[in-house]
């Protein structure tokens, strides 16, 4: 007789094995989500909670048994972890708004797959509520979603309907603190790590996929590709892009942590002009290379923004090498054409152009001008070589159809009215202007 925990284990595992065969990029996060089947009808379908996906025995037999199978309601689960949806603390109606925005969330992502075996019945009618909501919510993040529908003030009978189209799992053990005596509490930890540390890495993990298929042009338009980038840019560590801005190399400087007086005199005069230990005049010393920061001067870039920008981005510099290096940033104002250029060597020089900063522009955006002023300055030895670029920019613009030989990243204020358009070769973060107003309050405060 075959046990029923086996039967449930295989159906499992084959609903692993094919999302893993049709989409080979989530092999790996599904391996990472450990799976349980319960009769207690606490979970009523299935439900993650980020660290556990748990099936609902009968549901899942009448699941496998069905037409559709368990692969998407799987995938939409994993996604839910991926993005860390399940983390979010909300009660009421905050709560159910944030559900239904998880769920169109994860079928967007989802209704983009053209494998038959994530298909589902009624697409064209998701498809008609992502093209009404992607007419507002031009950034097509949960967070976004959720903010709109709480501003819209969606009616009863459009809030069903959304459920009733979107809904594929339960998100009763989200954060809820609700768990059934069956069920193992979420704060488990994997392998030394938190579930949203985990997720972080998978996610990360799963960008760079990813993006190698995006180099052979296989994945341009990918809807799980955009969705982490946005995710990911919003969280970025801006302290860490800075840092792959610089390099590490040898300068010939001598090295007073390691060099031993005592030692050396002694072998001098015990040795006749010999010295005990040989003195050392190398160490490893940080060295910044050149950085342009560009900064769109449109209409629409406010003066207060920009000037905490400069002063946090320098600021995060000079905390990373605590004034043991010289440094050279190339600041430029562009709107359709460079209008200003300064370059800075040295705090004093930094804190005389942030005394009388003035925005200088105001026209179109188009992002080629700093991009040929650049070369133009690396051609004549102005500048030795660019470490990287960083154009801050709240807006779009036209961008080079070339890949330049150094790192660019295109910094964006948060604003929902960009749905951005970066070329693959550049990267992309996202600075919140809360983030930008309360830095300046706080140095205005010191």
């Amino acid at each position: 007789m075959v046990d029923q925990n086996e039967i449930f284990e295989q159906i499992i595992s084959l609903a692993k094995r094919r999302v893993s065969l049709e989409m080979k990029y989530f092999a790996i996060p599904l391996g990472q989500l450990k799976t349980n089947v319960v009769t207690d009808d606490f979970v009523p379908t299935s439900a993650v909670d980020g660290t556990c996906l748990y099936y609902n025995a009968n549901w899942l037999l009448k699941k496998f048994c069905g037409k559709e199978g368990v692969e998407r309601q799987m995938v939409h689960s994993l996604i839910h972890c991926i993005f860390r949806h399940y983390a979010k603390q909300f009660s009421g109606q905050d709560k159910r708004l944030w559900d239904i925005a998880c769920d169109v969330f994860a079928e967007n992502i989802i209704d983009d797959f053209t494998q038959p075996v994530f298909s589902k019945q009624g697409k064209n009618d998701r498809i008609k509520v992502y093209d009404t909501l992607k007419n507002d919510v031009k950034i097509f993040t949960a967070e976004r979603i959720f903010a709109y529908l709480k501003e819209t003030d969606i009616d009863e009978k459009n809030l069903k309907l959304y459920e009733e189209i979107f809904t594929e799992d339960s998100h009763i053990l989200w954060n809820s603190g609700e768990f059934s005596a069956d069920l193992p509490n979420s704060a488990e930890q994997f392998d030394g790590l938190n579930a949203d540390d985990l997720w972080k890495n998978v996610e990360q993990s799963l960008l760079e996929d990813l993006n190698k298929d995006v180099e052979q042009s296989l994945l341009q338009n990918n809807e799980l590709l955009k969705q982490l980038k946005v995710d990911l840019s919003e969280k970025y560590d801006y302290k860490k892009l800075l840092q792959r801005f610089f390099t590490r190399r040898e300068v010939v400087k001598s090295s007073d942590d390691e060099f031993d007086y005592i030692y050396y005199c002694y072998g001098l005069q015990e040795y006749k002009n010999l010295p005990l230990i040989e003195y050392l005049e190398y160490r490893d010393k940080p060295v910044v290379e050149d950085i342009v920061i560009a900064i769109d001067t449109s209409m629409s870039t406010q003066g207060n923004l920009v000037l905490s920008f400069l002063r946090q981005t320098y600021a995060v510099i000079e905390q990373i090498y605590e004034n043991d290096s010289t440094f050279r940033l190339v600041i430029m104002q562009c709107d359709c054409a460079v209008k200003d250029e300064k370059i800075i060597s040295s705090h004093e020089e930094f804190e005389s152009l942030m005394q009388n900063f003035t925005l200088i522009g105001g026209g179109g955006t188009d992002f080629r001008p700093v991009f040929e002023r650049v070369d133009k300055l690396l051609k004549d030895k102005t500048l030795n070589k660019i470490k990287g670029l960083l154009y801050f920019t709240d807006g779009k613009g036209v961008f080079p159809k070339v890949k330049p030989p150094y790192e660019t990243v295109f910094v964006f204020l948060d604003d929902e009215k960009n749905d951005y358009g970066v070329p693959v070769w550049a990267n992309k973060i996202i600075i919140d202007e809360d983030e930008l107003n309360e830095y300046n309050r706080s140095e205005k405060r010191n």
